[in-house]
């Protein structure tokens, strides 16, 4: 779709700083390819974007004329109802309009968290800075005391104890 076609959404609660929105900048530069295959833009039936907007502003920045976008239609709107009717009885159907609606919110949620023992050891960290990422908690690492995923694994095995006192074999 044609940059010029697609309108910012002007009531978008996401911001982005300018040192962040460098680092999105650089992000897309480095590996354009995640607009085709992970990350287009998402507009609604009027090309409002509903995700996306500090992305399309990079592309802007850049000087991208044509982006690959996805268009979020009433028919989606219907499909998405019967699908989750399907996945959850309880469901209660939503309008084309509330749907939109939580999908700008839902498009910025990071709902998992970082293992940190397991970046450092398997990346560099201004290699993971140099990539975009936050790495302030790096320094709350300890390095020296750090265990291999062996290790860890075998300290989640559970094993059986018996209690001298009582007799009472526990999981632990």
């Amino acid at each position: 779709m044609k940059l010029s076609d697609i309108k910012i959404n002007p009531t978008n609660p996401r911001f982005i700083k300018d040192d962040k929105f460098k680092k999105l900048v650089k992000s897309i530069k480095e590996l354009p390819i995640m607009l085709n295959k992970l990350r287009k833009v998402m507009v609604d039936e009027n090309n409002m974007v509903i995700g996306g907007n500090m992305r399309l502003r990079a592309l802007q920045e850049i000087g991208y004329t044509e982006i690959p976008t996805e268009q979020f239609t009433r028919e989606d709107a219907i499909e998405n109802n019967k699908l989750a009717k399907k996945l959850d009885p309880e469901y209660k159907d939503k309008t084309y309009e509330e749907q939109c609606r939580e999908l700008i919110i839902k498009d910025n949620l990071e709902y998992g968290q970082n293992d940190w023992d397991l970046l450092s050891e398997q990346y560099e960290k201004e290699e993971l800075e140099d990539w975009g990422m936050d790495v302030d908690k790096w320094e709350d690492i300890d390095f020296e005391n750090i265990k291999s995923n062996e290790d860890r694994e075998a300290n989640d095995k559970k094993q059986s104890v018996t209690c001298p006192d009582c007799g009472k074999t526990f999981e632990v």
